[in-house]
């Protein structure tokens, strides 16, 4: 393992694929997040003086922070650098049932995006980068990385710590996750869904559970299921980091992993959902 110091000497970066975390040995990261960090009451600034041998980032992650590693030419660079942005809309907008929302991005992203509505219809992104085998490399990459049972184990080592981190993480994202109600999914497995969460041991009623279950999706299904980690379609509101999908759903729960992997379950054991 090849290590060195960032040109602020507050990152120590290796050549790694991933880091652990060397308080709770959770592993998946590409950068200690402080988000993360702080659900051990400790900063990055902590991690360098009390493990200086310990990474607190990859140099994938620091490669990216350093430069702007797909801008193009020189012309998209000075763009990028001003910050100027374009409006796109979804690659089937001119379907009747397409959302047709927009979105304000870099000057540099792809002229067309794939919108929420039609990702919950099935329809797939134009971009040849995003086909179907490359997507699903990325979802069991993402989902290898943000490992559920890894998690759970946090959770259960934990409790009360992670319990009060998730709570936080859900407050700071209720804004767009209730910006608009989440859409209760229409779909052939509803019925087959609930059914395997009582078997599995599930004690909210349908209704509790329908509207649950839509804001699990609403939360979790970019990630999961597209390989995106960005939260919405408006940039604004910020991308995933590490395990916070995860940490989030829990959070609208209260905190209950249980009951929060009873859910995934259900889904999962029904139609293969990550």
């Amino acid at each position: 393992m090849t290590t060195f110091l960032s040109k602020n000497k507050k990152q120590l970066v290796t050549d790694k694929k991933e880091l652990s975390c060397p308080y709770c040995k959770q592993e998946g990261f590409i950068q200690l997040h402080p988000a993360h960090l702080k659900t051990h009451g400790k900063t990055v600034s902590d991690v360098r003086k009390e493990f200086p041998d310990s990474p607190t980032m990859t140099t994938e992650r620091y490669n990216i922070q350093l430069n702007i590693s797909s801008s193009g030419g020189e012309g998209t660079k000075s763009k990028v650098n001003k910050g100027e942005t374009k409006i796109v809309k979804c690659y089937h907008d001119n379907m009747n049932d397409c959302s047709h929302k927009t979105k304000k991005v870099s000057i540099n992203s792809p002229n067309n995006f794939l919108c929420d509505t039609c990702k919950i219809l099935g329809r797939k992104s134009l971009d040849g980068r995003f086909n179907d085998e490359a997507n699903q490399k990325r979802m069991k990459t993402n989902y290898k990385k943000y490992s559920l049972a890894n998690v759970i184990l946090r959770s259960l080592e934990y409790p009360e710590e992670v319990k009060k981190y998730q709570i936080r993480l859900f407050e700071k994202n209720k804004h767009w996750i209730f910006r608009e109600d989440p859409e209760i999914i229409r779909n052939d497995y509803f019925e087959e869904n609930l059914k395997e969460y009582k078997k599995l041991g599930g004690l909210d009623d349908i209704e509790i559970y329908r509207k649950n279950l839509a804001v699990f999706y609403k939360i979790t299904i970019r990630l999961y299921v597209h390989g995106d980690s960005s939260k919405t379609e408006d940039e604004k509101d910020g991308m995933w980091k590490g395990t916070e999908v995860w940490d989030c759903w829990c959070g609208y729960l209260n905190g209950d992993n249980h009951n929060a992997s009873l859910y995934y379950q259900s889904v999962d054991n029904i139609h293969d959902y990550a």
